[in-house]
């Protein structure tokens, strides 16, 4: 009985590792995804801006071209 008892603690322990170790997998996935997805976000509010920019400065320069042509 003794020897079942030792056999089923290792088995459990061993079962509670493999759990800890899969989920310590899937935070680190989960970070990747997160860091992943801030980055891009970063990129398209920097890609927005500078259409932005574009876009202003397409403006400005139809005024000027405006302001020198009568």
């Amino acid at each position: 009985m003794n020897f079942h008892f030792i056999r089923s603690l290792v088995c459990l322990i061993s079962m509670l590792t493999l759990f800890s170790c899969e989920q310590k997998k899937e935070e680190q996935e989960l970070e990747k995804v997160m860091y992943y997805l801030q980055m891009t976000s970063k990129e398209l509010n920097n890609g927005m801006k500078s259409v932005e920019y574009l876009k202003e400065y397409q403006k400005q320069k139809e005024l000027i071209f405006i302001t020198i042509k009568p």
